[in-house]
């Protein structure tokens, strides 16, 4: 780690509340708060898509083949494919981020 990582590290962990001090494997509290940041932002895009299955009443992959096989533009559709893309994709990536701190917790 170089010096300017070191003192960003440094200054979050003084910012720690004292009881802190106390945890025996600061590592494993790390791990365990990645764990949970994790698992939220997964179930928080989760919760996102469910918003356009609901509005189409179809899961993403079934939604995506109908917009781009479609041969008449529809310019909402698009648009809710571009955003629910971008929220199955973050869902996808948070996913794959909590089950690879699980590993490290187990």
């Amino acid at each position: 780690m170089g010096d300017k990582e070191e003192g960003v590290r440094a200054m979050a962990v003084a910012k720690l509340p004292k009881w802190t001090d106390n945890v025996p494997n600061k590592d494993e509290m790390y791990v365990d708060f990645w764990i949970g940041t994790a698992l939220v932002k997964m179930q928080e895009y989760g919760k996102r898509s469910e918003v356009y299955t609901a509005r189409y009443h179809i899961p993403f992959k079934k939604f995506e083949t109908k917009v781009l096989s479609s041969k008449k533009e529809n310019l909402c559709e698009w648009d809710d494919y571009i955003v629910w893309k971008g929220i199955e994709e973050a869902c996808a990536i948070w996913s794959a981020r909590y089950k690879e701190l699980y590993k490290c917790a187990t």
